[in-house]
């Protein structure tokens, strides 16, 4: 749910103004968001996570992932998209290796923001557990 109900949304892309296709691609994709924290469920084998768990109390988790996010993938991807312009018109032995601290910094920003999940998830899932 997390991942293919907002891709359907990129269908409508280019077919409505720009701004109408952003609030909708938001709102699908914050509304979807809690039900990551049954996808990270599933991939560490948490039974005790469930659907009916995310829908009841995984929004208040939430704004803790969001604060997450933001706070590694944006930093991240400014780097990532800046390596790309300072390499534009650059010598061809320059452009290598801003390319290869590049895939260092993708490879940290896949790390971060994994992290980040695993964060916001591990912190709903420890208060959902009594004891």
């Amino acid at each position: 749910l997390f991942m293919g109900v907002p891709t359907p949304i990129a269908l409508i892309e280019g077919r409505v103004d720009p701004v109408t296709y952003q609030v909708v691609m938001w709102t699908v994709t914050l509304a979807t968001f809690p039900f990551a924290f049954l996808t990270l469920a599933g991939l560490f084998g948490d039974r005790a996570i469930g659907f009916r768990n995310v829908i009841t109390r995984g929004w208040a988790w939430l704004p803790l992932l969001i604060v997450l996010l933001a706070a590694t993938f944006l930093p991240a991807q400014i780097l990532h998209g800046l390596t790309h312009v300072w390499a534009l018109g650059q010598p061809e032995a320059l452009v290598w290796a801003l390319m290869v601290f590049d895939s260092l910094v993708v490879g940290m920003l896949a790390s971060l923001v994994g992290a980040a999940f695993f964060t916001g998830y591990a912190a709903m899932a420890r208060a959902q557990r009594p004891g």
